[in-house]
């Protein structure tokens, strides 16, 4: 048990020191890390290191892969990106909607009261779901199944979605989740370090919290639907 304690504390103190010295953790991490892969759904992928928002002790660091991998299949005018989340890590050209960041290149509306066309054959909304509704003022609970509704809707016939969002944290749409009525095909991603993930089956992050043991997301769920 002694073992097990002091293991798990210095990763904490870890993450705690990094808040102040974030470049040299960066540096560490990428000289660490830039070489380890994780796996999802029969691909390899890359961990996404950066310094803005220090990836590595988050889940952009396999959200981010996901999302650029469709994002560079996809021509930028037919793809649309439900909060702002990629253009921080790279030149963006795709369509953005995002109610609440101010900056250049976003459109500043609520996703649920867009207008239904054009049609787009991408759209990606990466760890925004969860805050639709639930983070507004006054709280709108179930509003993210009208986001949900919305975007498939903004789909053109065989159009592809991919939405990811931390477990644990909006326990409305946790809920749905794991009742299997969320619109898609639900998979899992599961944290087993600061820095390293592997997929998971449901029963694997059912119980899962946010920000613990790790800060942020400790798994994510990954949406994907395909427009008939």
């Amino acid at each position: 048990m002694k073992q097990k304690v002091a293991y798990e504390t210095l990763p904490m103190l870890m993450l705690e020191l990094e808040r102040y010295f974030y470049f040299p953790s960066y540096i560490f991490h990428y000289i660490r890390s830039s070489s380890k892969k994780f796996n999802f759904n029969g691909s390899e992928y890359s961990y996404f290191l950066n310094p803005y928002n220090r990836t590595w002790v988050n889940e952009r660091a396999v959200e981010v892969p996901l999302a650029l991998s469709l994002l560079n299949k996809h021509e930028p005018r037919k793809t649309l990106e439900v909060g702002n989340v990629l253009s921080h890590y790279k030149k963006s050209l795709h369509s953005i909607v995002d109610k609440y960041e101010r900056r250049k290149g976003v459109l500043n509306a609520d996703i649920v009261a867009m207008s239904e066309d054009p049609k787009y054959s991408l759209i990606l909304c990466i760890s925004t779901l969860e805050h639709i509704g639930w983070d507004e003022s006054p709280r709108q609970p179930g509003k993210y199944r009208q986001a949900l509704q919305k975007m498939t809707s903004l789909l053109e016939p065989g159009g592809q979605l991919l939405v990811t969002f931390p477990v644990g944290y909006n326990s409305d749409l946790d809920r749905d989740l794991f009742a299997g009525s969320l619109i898609g095909k639900a998979d899992f991603l599961l944290r087993l370090s600061i820095t390293s993930w592997r997929q998971a089956s449901v029963t694997e992050v059912v119980n899962c919290k946010y920000g613990s043991p790790y800060r942020a997301a400790n798994a994510i769920a990954v949406l994907t639907y395909t427009c008939p």
